[in-house]
Formats: C-alpha cells, sequence, structure tokens
C-alpha cells in the first residue's frame, strides 16, 4: 500500500500522513499514478475516475458509482441536501459549478475529472462536443439517405439542424461535418478526423 501521499507512516505501515487524515489511512498503490494525477475507484470495481492530487482526499471520502446516461458515463454520489437524497457527479464538485452551470469533459470521458479536462460551458456549447450516436454511420454528423442513395452531413446550430450537402461516401461527409463543426463550434468542435 501506498498512501496518497506517497510517504511512509510513523508506525511503520504503508500509509503515510500528509497532516490531514490519520496515518492509518491507505490508497492502494495502483490508485497511485504520478505527481499530478491519481485514480478513484468506483463501487462494485465498475470503473474508475481520474481526478487531479489537489482534489483526490476531498473526493476520496466520498462512496463513487458509475452512472451511465445517453450522454455518457460519469461518477456520481450520494449526498443529504434538506432531508433528500440527491446525486452529485464528480465534475460539478471538483469545479463547484452552481445551479445552471454546464461542464464540458474536452475529451468527452465523463471519467476524466481532472481539471485540465474540464471547462464552464453553455448548454448548446455542451451538445457541440457530443460523440456520434448509434446510427446509419460511424461519423459524426452523417447517415445514410435511402431514398438519395447518397451521405448525408447536418449540423445543429442554435437548436436548428442545417442541412451541408450530400456525398458518394461516408468519409467525404465526415470531413464536410468537420469543417463545418470547426467554423461553428471553434474549440468546442467534436471532429470525426
Amino acid at each position: 500500500m501506498i498512501c496518497y501521499v506517497g510517504k511512509p507512516n510513523s508506525n511503520g505501515l504503508a500509509g503515510g500522513n500528509s497532516g490531514a487524515i490519520p496515518p492509518c489511512i491507505a490508497t492502494p498503490a495502483s490508485l497511485f499514478i504520478g505527481d499530478n494525477m491519481k485514480q478513484i475507484q468506483l463501487a462494485n470495481n465498475k470503473g474508475i475516475a481520474l481526478v487531479d492530487d489537489e482534489d483526490f482526499e476531498e473526493l476520496n471520502r466520498h462512496k463513487w458509482h458509475l452512472l451511465g446516461s445517453k450522454y455518457g458515463l460519469y461518477a456520481v454520489t450520494c449526498t443529504k441536501q434538506v432531508n433528500r437524497w440527491v446525486n452529485v457527479l464528480m465534475h460539478r464538485i471538483i469545479m463547484h459549478a452552481q445551479k445552471g452551470q454546464y461542464i464540458d469533459h474536452k475529451d468527452v470521458n465523463g471519467l476524466n475529472n481532472q481539471k485540465t479536462n474540464l471547462r464552464f460551458c453553455t448548454n448548446s456549447q455542451n451538445c457541440m462536443n457530443w460523440k456520434a450516436r448509434l446510427a446509419t454511420s460511424v461519423y459524426k454528423g452523417v447517415c445514410w439517405e435511402k431514398r438519395r442513395k447518397k451521405w448525408s452531413a447536418q449540423i445543429g446550430l442554435n437548436y436548428k439542424k442545417i442541412h451541408i450537402g450530400y456525398f458518394d461516401t461516408a468519409k467525404e461527409a465526415a470531413k464536410a461535418y468537420d469543417t463545418k463543426a470547426k467554423e461553428f463550434y471553434g474549440e468546442f468542435a467534436r471532429l470525426n478526423f
């Protein structure tokens, strides 16, 4: 065992003591990654969340579970607020997000909760960075148009679908989508290539 601060404690057991927690609390060695990042094991070995060293101690006090949604996988804990239990997402705790604020995972991995991977955004910007959903194509913004027997590229902007064009191959349509995504979404664009 290696302590989350990586130091042996005074009683000779691997556990360490940062002064913030008793020396008997230890973290399995597999959860210590390096100088700036640690892993938090989710309940029932359902997954691992990545966090910065500075957030590890506070977050590791909670029991985290895997939450699957149509938007991806996230780490969630239950806390009691005003006589009721509510789910709280790990990335919202890390960013101290208030009600109505949105947090985007730059790499679209909802379990990568390092601060360099998180950013505040609008709901619209958050939607721009979604992965492609299961459809007739593996590419985001591309689907097969049966009637025309062509690949269609489309993109959403301000809650409206914009048709980009029809293409002979899915790859051509995906490239056209990427061009528009860069133009419309900037740094929030989730590109196919």
